[in-house]
């Protein structure tokens, strides 16, 4: 995941300030607000039984938790790795699109 995201970030450098600016500037690392930890449970005046289901759902709550929050950093890399490479091949050298290379016209 780190490795994802300094490759963003390089790609994201690379960019000039007019590639910058077509998607508003923003810079990699901002993350939207996490999402809260499950607590877990007040085991004190629980049976064995009600505390063993007590826990259970705790770690299962836990383990969906921690679930969701990889899933989300995976698809805010992927997608910012998607736009990184999106700009770097709109960008034109020497008046060349770099994605236009190779085909042929017609």
């Amino acid at each position: 995941m780190q490795a994802a995201e300094a490759e963003c970030t390089a790609l994201y450098l690379a960019l000039g300030p007019d590639a910058k600016g077509q998607r508003g500037g923003v810079m990699p690392g901002k993350r939207s607000k996490p999402i809260k930890t499950p607590r877990p449970p007040n085991l004190k005046s629980m049976s064995k039984a009600e505390r063993r289901e007590a826990e259970q759902r705790f770690f299962e709550e836990l383990e969906e938790w921690h679930l969701v929050n990889v899933q989300r950093r995976y698809a805010t890399a992927r997608k910012r790795l998607q736009r990184a490479r999106e700009d770097f091949m709109n960008i034109k050298i020497d008046g060349e699109n770099p994605g236009q290379k190779g085909k042929r016209n017609g």
